[in-house]
């Protein structure tokens, strides 16, 4: 099993805000377990959600741009 991924984590590899990380996960998009400290951990499958929603953004702005 992979190790959970902080919040930090997830933001460097996908290139997307923490903040836009905590919107998702306010409005049930993703979800993350606490650890003792309080502090967000992140399974590998949000890395992966994160990274098909972020291309899936940049396609339609493709799409709009090329209309």
């Amino acid at each position: 099993m992979y190790p959970l991924l902080t919040i930090g984590e997830v933001s460097r590899r996908s290139g997307v805000a923490l903040s836009a990380l905590r919107y998702y996960e306010e409005r049930d998009l993703i979800s993350s377990v606490r650890a003792e400290s309080g502090h967000r951990r992140y399974g590998r499958a949000v890395l992966r959600w994160v990274g098909v929603k972020t291309s899936q953004r940049r396609h339609d702005e493709l799409s709009r741009s090329y209309a």
